[in-house]
C-alpha cells in the first residue's frame, strides 16, 4: 500500500495524461458494447497514469527512519549507563527509544487498518 500525492494526480488527470490505448469501435456495435469498450480503455489509461503518481508517504521508509532513531537513543542510553551507571539521563534516553517502538507500532497498525478496510 502507498499513499499518493492526490494534487499531482488531479493535475495529471486534468491535463489528460500521457497514456493512450487503441480501441476499435464498429458501426454495427451496440451502444452498450461501445460504452464498455470506452470505459475499459479509460480504466486502463487511468491505472497506468496512477502508477506514475509519486508516493506522498512511504510506510517502510518511515519505519526505517523511526528504527534508526530508536537505535541512536538505545546506544546513547547504553553509553551513559556504561560510563556513569544507570541514572536519569540513561533512563530518559531509554524512554525515548521505547517511544519510537510505540510510534513504529502505531504506523504499522494504521497500515493494517487501511488494508483491512480495503478488502
Amino acid at each position: 500500500m502507498r499513499l499518493i500525492d492526490a494534487d499531482y494526480l488531479k493535475k495529471l488527470l486534468n491535463t489528460g495524461g500521457d497514456e493512450k490505448v487503441e480501441i476499435s469501435i464498429r458501426e454495427s456495435m451496440p451502444l452498450e458494447e461501445i460504452v464498455d469498450t470506452v470505459i475499459h480503455a479509460y480504466r486502463k489509461c487511468l491505472f497506468a497514469e496512477l502508477e506514475k503518481v509519486p508516493t506522498a508517504y512511504d510506510m517502510n521508509e518511515v519505519i526505517k527512519q523511526l528504527k534508526q532513531q530508536r537505535e541512536q537513543y538505545l546506544r546513547r542510553a547504553k553509553e551513559i549507563k556504561d560510563k556513569f551507571g544507570e541514572n536519569s539521563e540513561s533512563r530518559k534516553n531509554y524512554g525515548k527509544a521505547c517511544s519510537y517502538d510505540h510510534s513504529i507500532e502505531i504506523v504499522k497498525e494504521a497500515a493494517d487498518d487501511r488494508r483491512q478496510r480495503s478488502i
